[in-house]
């Protein structure tokens, strides 16, 4: 896999954040060091770098299992505004997977070429984009601000 190459975030920064975040319990709806959940990671990482991410605390926790499809809910009506889909990834660009039923139900974050922090419910822990994860179908979008360099806090 490439990475795409910004000038906001460097690979400094991103390995401080990893360090950072390793290990942080998983708490459903979790936004801090206290627990994070998936989105709680984004919310989190992104927030260290000045971005504010849109969040949602209506969904349950295994929702997915439920065949209700929040991130298409919710993600997606911020997603025009804000986010655009890209084929080569760049740190800190989101990743969505898909679960056995077709639906995104899962969220972690680029920090190498090969490489992603996410939080299952094991906590925070930085995996492998290899055969297992490449089977979900994983899907890359970048904040637009990044690319034009205007943050919205």
């Amino acid at each position: 896999m490439q990475l795409a190459l910004l000038k906001d975030i460097t690979v400094n920064q991103t390995k401080e954040l990893v360090n950072g975040m390793l290990g942080i319990p998983y708490k459903h709806l979790g936004r801090d060091k206290m627990g994070l959940d998936c989105w709680g990671v984004i919310i989190y990482a992104y927030k260290k770098f000045g971005y504010q991410i849109q969040d949602w605390k209506e969904y349950e926790e295994d929702w997915s299992k439920k065949d209700k499809n929040y991130f298409m809910l919710n993600f997606y009506k911020d997603y025009y505004k804000r986010w655009q889909p890209v084929e080569i990834p760049a740190l800190l660009d989101v990743v969505l997977f898909e679960g056995k039923n077709g639906i995104m139900n899962h969220a972690g974050i680029v920090v190498d070429i090969n490489k992603f922090l996410h939080c299952p419910k094991m906590g925070v822990m930085l995996s492998t984009f290899h055969h297992l994860w490449l089977n979900k179908n994983p899907k890359f979008y970048r904040l637009k601000e990044r690319i034009d360099g205007t943050k919205k806090t």
